[in-house]
């Protein structure tokens, strides 16, 4: 298309179950795409992903009852 505009990056921000079960496919379309993704649990870059703005979800969880 003449003048579009290609997306630089991605801030992945949904951060419920539906999509957190799909970790591994989430990370291998962005890398197929080659776009830069920033996801919100640590979980995302220990299965591969860039980088991660948040912490660890069972860490989290184990917070709840402090």
């Amino acid at each position: 298309m003449p003048g579009a505009k290609r997306l630089g990056a991605v801030v992945y921000q949904l951060d419920n179950a539906t999509f957190g079960n799909h970790i591994d496919q989430i990370i291998a379309l962005a890398t197929r795409s080659k776009m830069p993704t920033i996801y919100p649990w640590r979980e995302f870059t220990a299965a591969g992903g860039l980088i991660n703005y948040g912490s660890s979800i069972p860490d989290a969880y184990r917070q709840l009852g402090i």
